[in-house]
């Protein structure tokens, strides 16, 4: 890809020069988005903007109005065609920094953003999961950030392909789930669907909230034994939308209800 989107201009890519003083290389103090171009529209991008301008609050970053539905959309959109990929599927990467220099109290309420392409990822029809317990994730309001300090998925994605399985089910203080490395958590049992709620420490998934606006899901903190005796179990993110899981360790399951609320879920972005 030739060209990338720098605080709302169109520059080629070549062009770009980093800034070594960037606060989220030094700090972590910035979070990022992941943002679906499918079948030419964004079909989350409704939810994106609403988890933009909450992170901004969160992190009291100072709001521009670029950051509405049509402005964000407008944006990528330009930054499609310049690449020529109008007609394909393919994943837009978002970050945004606070500005200024280095000290843990900044300076300003500023900010920059940079936005490029990526390549739909190639991923399995269904996954295998393994449980991270070596690190645990606190709870709280910026657990649920995207956040540019990522380490402990990081270290899960590394103890996952030691341990040879596509991802690893992340816990926060508390033992209970918090997430996956790249996703939120499912579970079926009984026919009824559990997702772990925000305040267990997960990431605000859009994909996952989608799921919730327009499906029967129970919010209820899950244990490594739920996940163990579950009938199924699913994963979901703004990418891969609804991924079934065939085994966690050593038990496996089933996905009959995973891929027909997968079908369903197609029919609601298509």
């Amino acid at each position: 890809m030739s060209f990338i989107v720098f605080n709302q201009q169109l520059i080629a890519k070549s062009a770009f020069q980093a800034n070594f003083s960037n606060r989220s290389f030094y700090y972590g103090d910035g979070f990022f988005e992941t943002i679906l171009y499918k079948s030419g529209k964004f079909p989350f991008s409704k939810w994106h903007v609403e988890r933009i301008i909450n992170s901004f609050q969160l992190l009291h970053l100072k709001f521009e109005n670029e950051f509405t539905l049509q402005s964000l959309e407008s944006d990528l959109l330009q930054l499609i065609v310049a690449n020529k990929v109008s007609n394909e599927d393919i994943v837009v990467k978002i970050n945004f920094y606070r500005n200024g220099e280095s000290g843990y109290n900044p300076t300003t309420t500023a900010y920059s953003w940079l936005a490029e392409l990526k390549q739909m990822p190639i991923w399995k029809d269904k996954i295998s999961l393994c449980f991270y317990t070596e690190e645990k994730k606190s709870a709280g309001k910026i657990s649920q950030l995207k956040s540019t300090n990522a380490l402990i998925y990081v270290m899960a994605a590394q103890f996952a392909a030691q341990q040879i399985k596509d991802e690893a089910i992340v816990f926060n203080t508390n033992n209970q789930v918090a997430d996956c490395t790249n996703s939120n958590l499912f579970i079926i049992h009984q026919s009824k669907m559990y997702t772990p709620p925000l305040t267990d420490g997960g990431v605000d998934g859009v994909a996952r909230k989608m799921l919730m606006n327009n499906f029967e899901v129970e919010e209820k903190s899950l244990t490594a034994n739920d996940i163990i005796n579950a009938d199924e179990v699913f994963l979901t993110n703004a990418v891969r939308l609804i991924q079934p899981v065939f085994q966690v360790d050593d038990k496996k399951y089933s996905s009959v209800q995973t891929t027909t609320l997968q079908n369903k879920l197609m029919v609601l972005i298509n």
